[in-house]
């Protein structure tokens, strides 16, 4: 996502930030139901945890929403990728689910958002603004909470399959090859 101070003073800007989260929060709800529903034979609070994370998911989505339409948009208006349903379908397996979503995908949220509220507080005061930093500093917050969830529930998979959690390199390198590209 291009981010620059010009595009963001623009409501078609704020407008393909927000959906762009916003299709980030609705494939998230996806993917924690899912991950709720399709691995069977865990203890109770792994389902509670997903559960918990998808309801989290929807009130994101519906808060991210809610600044669309403030803005005369609504979710769907912007065309969208397809890599995390893609991580849904690629993930089958408890241990490479709790590794990709929790782990490496929506840690990678909790890298990129504070890059993104730095330069929206640095453009200037409007209302709109005020409203998406309130918004993302939200799920910011929470999705701190999913990450942490997704470690706990990865160190047990992988304890309880007898494999170290060092293995969690060598999925990510397995799906996401370009993460270990190093550059001299």
């Amino acid at each position: 996502m291009f981010l620059n101070e010009k595009n963001l003073t623009a409501v078609d800007g704020q407008i393909n930030l927000i959906h762009a989260i916003a299709h980030i929060e609705y494939s998230a709800i996806d993917l924690a139901l899912d991950g709720a529903y399709r691995f069977r034979g865990l203890p109770k609070a792994y389902y509670d945890d997903w559960l918990a994370v998808g309801d989290d998911e929807i009130r994101h989505f519906l808060m991210l929403e809610g600044l669309l339409q403030d803005l005369g948009s609504s979710y769907g208006s912007v065309a969208v990728h397809d890599a995390l349903f893609e991580a849904g379908q690629k993930t089958l397996d408890v241990v490479e689910r709790m590794a990709v979503v929790p782990r490496y995908l929506e840690a990678n949220g909790l890298d990129a958002t504070p890059m993104i509220l730095k330069k929206l507080k640095k453009l200037p005061k409007s209302e709109s603004i005020e409203k998406i930093i309130r918004v993302l500093s939200t799920i910011l917050d929470e999705e701190v909470e999913h990450v942490y969830k997704g470690d706990v529930w990865f160190s047990y998979v992988c304890e309880q399959k007898g494999v170290s959690t060092d293995l969690f390199f060598e999925i990510i390198k397995k799906y996401y090859p370009r993460s270990f590209l190093t550059t001299k």
